[in-house]
């Protein structure tokens, strides 16, 4: 089975003369996103790919990620996810290689929750930190992500740092 997660940015920081590219994660940033860690290591949902938007609040969330689980991540960051659209967002994913199981994308709202809409024909609330994971078509290849119509992925879970306990467990 191969799986797409779409996951948002931890917590920013809106500090007083920072443009929004260079927000840094504030204190529940910092937090939530080892959690999440070990949310998808838990699962075993960690990513063979990360595609990752050069904000430094989507930086920094990677960086908790790789430095809380030990996982060869394989980032990249690409300034097409900066504050993405469906599009962008497909597009980045489409970029895949055939034998990736499983495509992190960490951007913006409120593309990922339009992305998740869009996929699954769900609405589903991203907040901070959250990772919607879908699941594709047995026979659709990455490269398909770009040009398919709405609907095609399952969702199957959104998980979200508030119903998770500290290690990142079901709460």
């Amino acid at each position: 089975m191969r799986r797409l997660l779409l996951m948002r940015h931890a917590k920013s920081d809106w500090a007083v003369g920072v443009g929004d590219l260079d927000r840094p994660l504030n204190a529940r940033g910092r937090r939530d996103a080892p959690r999440m860690a070990h949310a998808l290591a838990a699962r075993d949902l960690l990513p063979d790919r990360v595609w990752c938007s050069e904000a430094a609040r989507t930086r920094e969330t990677l960086a908790y990620l790789e430095t809380t689980v030990e996982h060869p991540w394989n980032p990249s960051v690409l300034p097409s996810l900066y504050l993405a659209g469906v599009g962008d967002l497909l597009a980045a994913a489409s970029r895949s290689r055939p034998d990736d199981r499983t495509v992190l994308v960490l951007a913006h709202n409120p593309g990922l929750e339009d992305a998740v809409q869009w996929l699954s024909g769900r609405a589903e609330p991203m907040p901070t930190s959250a990772v919607a994971v879908l699941h594709l078509p047995a026979t659709m290849p990455w490269r398909a992500l770009a040009d398919r119509g709405p609907r095609v992925l399952t969702l199957a879970t959104v998980l979200r740092p508030k119903d998770l306990t500290p290690d990142g467990e079901d709460g």
